[in-house]
């Protein structure tokens, strides 16, 4: 069986995997109704179809909207990969972990981020690679689809103040 997954913030796929291929991640306008929720991981080379239907909903490069000790990658676009996991069967993403389960092989491990919740564009929760790798030459806030990081406001989630919560992303 063949598993694929997107592996967003790092353009490079983890040791034992093969990479498919190398993009830029692209989503809805932040700030639209109606945007697609999830992300896509574009390739570098897009081919155009030879009968145009005409496209009526845009997609924007993706950035970071960072802050404190990962304000580095702030307004930067965010890379992607597409990675083929052989001899796997499942992926799993565990939020506010960074360790897999026993029996689970650690593909990476990062933060959750997604749209800001005063947009109106939809978002999802996306776990980016800690090493919040960018696209090089992008910078200065263009308005595209953003994604920020996320805390635990509740009181009846685990939490720890308004530190980001981690992530890791599992295969088996």
């Amino acid at each position: 069986m063949l598993v694929t997954r997107k592996l967003w913030g790092n353009s490079s796929c983890p040791f034992g995997t093969t990479t498919i291929y190398r993009g830029v991640a692209s989503g809805g306008y932040y700030n639209h109704d109606g945007t697609p929720a999830n992300l896509m991981c574009l390739p570098p080379d897009p081919v155009r179809p030879s009968n145009n239907l005409g496209g009526s909903i845009p997609t924007y490069t993706v950035e970071y909207q960072t802050g404190g000790s990962i304000n580095h990658a702030n307004d930067r676009n965010v890379p992607c990969a597409v990675c083929e996991v052989s001899g796997k069967t499942a992926i799993l993403m565990i939020p506010s972990h960074k360790e897999c389960p026993t029996g689970w092989r650690h593909e990476y491990s990062g933060y959750i981020m997604a749209g800001h919740n005063s947009h109106k564009g939809s978002s999802m929760f996306n776990c980016i690679d800690i090493s919040l790798e960018q696209i090089p030459g992008t910078g200065g806030d263009d308005s595209s689809h953003q994604l920020y990081p996320i805390y635990a406001a509740s009181s009846q989630l685990p939490r720890d103040g308004s530190y980001a919560l981690t992530c890791v992303v599992c295969s088996k």
